[in-house]
This record gives structure tokens, C-alpha cells and sequence, in this order.
């Protein structure tokens, strides 16, 4: 093996022990707290952020967020983006309004009761096969989408599109960052400079029908 993609969580000691040995390495969809090692990431932050916004922007202040691992660097920078623009907003996030999801298989019968009694109107997914499962358990649930709950996941994947209401979620350049990364490790292996490739790729906001205009339950709704 000339050199290797690395996507692992921050401080994972496979990493130091790597770059202490001198191999060629590139980090992706990821970065260290080691400034010295090469990386290609998305702007995770600003990517929280424009989520949280978007919703904002439509009326809603309850709005929960199912985040990944703790040790992922993408999953904290997308809750700081959160939690910035909440803060801008001068909404209040309590402590019942973030839950960690790390996986799909993370998403069951708690989750759902985690929703009803924090009593959300917005939900944020750190990636987008979590708000699948999370939309797959709401409906079961009896949760009419987006009238009930509005969601907006992360990647904007292919299958956003094919969900019932189609999801709407933040675009990474996905394609653009893998082949950054292997262009300039390639690069590495072989001792030679590659320039005019970020670190840190812009975000989009792909809006499409998972999100709503928040509006006032009605006395009966908020009996039900």
C-alpha cells in the first residue's frame, strides 16, 4: 500500500501512529486537531447553521436535533452550528432538545417519545439515513410530515428524492471531495505539489418538502 483515505474520528490514535511512521496519508469527510495533517472537509459548522436558519426562518423556535457520535469532528461541527444560531436567534435550547443518534438502528419507540414530550416542531438530522429512519418511525407513529414535525437531514443524497415528503437536507459536494482527496494523496505518494483544491468545501441548502411554515397548533391539537 503506497498511501491510504482515512476517515476516522479525532485523537484516533491510527492516525498518529501513521503520520508517525511517515506514510502517506489523507484524511476526508474529517479532520485532526493536528493542524499538520492533510485534509479535505466540508464546512460542517456553516452547514449547521443554514439548517437551523431555514427553519427559523419559517417560524419555528422548538426545534430539536438528533446528533451523531461524540467523537465525530463532523457531527460536533454541525451541532455548533446549531446551537450558534439558536444563539443569534436568541432561542433557548434546553437540554431535552438534543439527542444522540449515532446510527439508523438508534432510532426507535424512545426517539418517538422524545418528540412528543420535548414537544418540537423542527427536527435536524446529522445526516440523512438518521431523518429516514426518523420519518420511517414518525408516520408509523401517526405523525402527519411536515404538518407535525418538519425535518431537514445532511448529505442530500440521491434518496432524498424517493421519501415521502421528499426530505429536505444540506448538499455536500460529496463527489468533489473524494476526488480531491485521492488526487492529492496520489500526489503525496509520489513527492509532488498539488495546488487550487480546497481543505474545507461550502455547504448548500437543498429545500424540498420536509419542511413547513410553522403554524400555531389549535386548542384540540394540543389536547390530542
Amino acid at each position: 500500500t503506497d498511501g491510504t483515505l482515512i476517515l476516522r474520528d479525532d485523537k484516533d490514535p491510527l492516525v498518529a501512529e501513521l503520520v508517525k511512521r511517515g506514510f502517506p496519508i489523507m484524511l476526508f469527510f474529517t479532520r485532526h486537531s493536528d493542524p499538520t495533517i492533510d485534509f479535505i472537509d466540508a464546512d460542517n459548522f456553516t452547514g449547521g447553521r443554514l439548517a437551523t436558519q431555514h427553519l427559523l426562518e419559517l417560524g419555528h423556535r422548538k426545534i430539536a436535533m438528533a446528533t451523531g457520535p461524540t467523537g465525530s469532528v463532523a457531527a460536533n461541527d454541525r451541532r455548533s452550528g446549531y446551537l450558534s444560531a439558536m444563539a443569534d436567534a436568541h432561542v433557548e435550547v434546553g437540554p431535552d432538545f438534543m439527542r444522540v443518534l449515532a446510527s439508523p438502528d438508534k432510532v426507535d419507540a424512545a426517539f418517538v417519545d422524545w418528540i412528543r414530550q420535548n414537544g418540537a416542531s423542527a427536527l435536524i438530522c446529522w445526516s440523512d439515513d438518521v431523518a429516514f429512519a426518523c420519518m420511517n418511525i414518525l408516520k408509523q407513529s401517526g405523525f402527519a410530515l411536515p404538518r407535525d414535525l418538519s425535518i431537514i437531514g445532511f448529505d442530500s443524497a440521491e434518496a432524498c428524492e424517493n421519501v415521502a415528503p421528499p426530505l429536505t437536507s444540506i448538499r455536500q459536494p460529496i463527489y468533489e471531495m473524494g476526488y480531491s482527496a485521492a488526487r492529492r494523496l496520489i500526489a503525496k505518494t509520489r513527492n509532488v505539489e498539488v495546488s487550487g483544491d480546497p481543505s474545507i468545501y461550502p455547504l448548500s441548502l437543498d429545500i424540498r418538502h420536509s419542511t413547513l411554515q410553522y403554524s400555531q397548533p389549535s386548542p384540540m391539537e394540543r389536547i390530542l
